[in-house]
């Protein structure tokens, strides 16, 4: 596995803060009650080109959620970035702080990438023609993408995804669908660098590009309380 993958510099991020449409910015530490973790779901493909990742990056703007209507009545709840998400590890640039999520049963969720930062997303690793050859590859996007989830009863069973309890802390994992991100992408189609690394961008390797981002738009969010 080469080690000239290309590094992202983090740019300089502000001190994430929490906005609730209910007045409750100003809670105090003992009332935060939520932790958020977002990853990915899978860090190795198989297909019938198997992949393995070593970075997989993205940048968010925002992350919003929305509670079941109940007699009319419904809220949402945004916690607000920028912070840059290390899917392979869950560690999140600045690190996402324990805040306040008002109790009720949320039914939706949207991840808002930050168009501000390019790219927004950067996936590198190596795909595997066979047991002794394999392909270096960096994706990197730069796209206005929101990631969401909706509770769907055939999918869990039930018409929210998770509900926050008055005076209950909750942990809330997002897991990004990496393995749906490169299905049936074949990067030996593309054209390498001199470095002999494949590079997937607007620019470089297009038809590439355009299938994962087609991919990209159609995965799923998973989103449940730990």
């Amino acid at each position: 596995m080469k080690n000239n993958f290309i590094n992202l510099s983090v740019l300089a991020l502000l001190t994430l803060g929490v906005l609730a449409c209910s007045d409750d910015d100003n809670q105090s530490p003992e009332s935060k009650n939520a932790t958020l973790l977002m990853k990915s779901s899978a860090v190795n493909l198989k297909t019938a080109y198997e992949i393995t990742f070593a970075e997989a990056t993205i940048h968010v703007e925002e992350v919003e959620f929305e509670s079941l209507e109940i007699d009319g009545d419904d809220f949402d709840v945004d916690f607000e970035g920028p912070f840059a998400i290390d899917l392979l590890t869950g560690i999140s640039q600045p690190k996402i702080p324990t805040a306040y999520l008002l109790p009720g049963k949320y039914e939706e969720v949207e991840v808002e990438l930050d168009d501000d930062v390019s790219p927004n997303i950067q996936v590198a690793g190596s795909q595997y023609i066979d047991d002794e050859n394999s392909i270096d590859f960096v994706f990197m996007a730069d796209e206005d993408i929101d990631f969401e989830a909706e509770a769907e009863a055939e999918d869990v069973g039930q018409a929210y995804l998770f509900e926050v309890i008055e005076g209950e802390n909750i942990n809330i994992v997002m897991e990004f669908k990496l393995n749906e991100w490169f299905k049936s992408v074949e990067f030996s189609s593309g054209i390498a660098n001199e470095d002999g690394i494949v590079v997937v961008s607007k620019t470089e390797n297009e038809q590439l590009y355009q299938q994962i981002i087609r991919n990209i738009e159609q995965s799923k969010l998973l989103v449940y309380a730990d």
